[in-house]
């Protein structure tokens, strides 16, 4: 990894982009990683062609995996979540320039992602479709 996009990612893991809850979230989700600890609760705001409208993350993590949920925060805002759903682990390391990592760390790198994948398990935010109809 070169010397510039090492600062890129410490910038993104010292303070991390759309941090914070989303009082207006349609979709909130969970997301774990058992073997190091690391956690995160991803906020979504989803229109109803599954545009992404608006994203925060909070939680709790190593340097890789808060750099990548705030790196991904970033992207997906105006893209589909079905388009996220349906990359691969290596579609989305690409992405977040880590191929390079060792698999250790890409499941750190991952988890954001991962949590996105899991939208059967999302919960759905209780009025948000009544907040959406005023």
């Amino acid at each position: 990894m070169d010397d510039l996009y090492r600062e890129h990612i410490l910038e993104h893991a010292q303070h991390p982009r759309n941090w914070g809850e989303l009082p207006d979230a349609t979709f909130v989700m969970r997301a774990a990683n058992a073997s190091c600890g690391d956690s995160l609760e991803i906020f979504l705001k989803i229109d109803e062609a599954g545009i992404i409208k608006a994203v925060t993350w909070q939680g709790d993590g190593c340097a890789v995996s808060t750099a990548a949920a705030s790196l991904l925060s970033e992207k997906l805002v105006g893209s589909s979540i079905q388009k996220w759903e349906s990359m691969s682990a290596e579609d989305v390391l690409r992405e977040l320039e880590l191929l390079h990592i060792s698999p250790s760390r890409q499941k750190c790198a991952l988890l954001f992602w991962q949590g996105l994948r899991s939208g059967e398990d999302w919960a759905v935010v209780q009025g948000s479709a009544e907040r959406e109809q005023q």
